[in-house]
């Protein structure tokens, strides 16, 4: 089976880059973006053959980080991390 591991942009900044893939094409530059047909994103790894239980613990800890960064960063308690989506 094949594996993607992979990020994807908030609503607005989808929006942005979809702005952006227009105004490249419409400039003569590329029309790559638009024929792939694919929301924006970022690839962190493909692969054929994964072990899925080590793979989606590595992520969660990988996710949990993220969050305590962004709890420094905004100077939100550890304690009230419960309040964020």
């Amino acid at each position: 089976m094949h594996y993607v591991v992979g990020l994807y942009f908030d609503e607005n900044t989808e929006m942005q880059i979809d702005s952006l893939t227009k105004k490249i094409a419409d400039a003569g530059i590329s029309t790559k973006l638009l024929e792939w047909n694919a929301r924006p994103h970022i690839t962190l790894g493909c692969y054929n053959d994964i072990d899925e239980e080590k793979c989606t613990e590595k992520l969660k800890k990988f996710a949990e980080m993220q969050i305590l960064i962004l709890l420094e960063c905004l100077m939100i308690p550890e304690q009230f991390s419960c309040l964020l989506p």
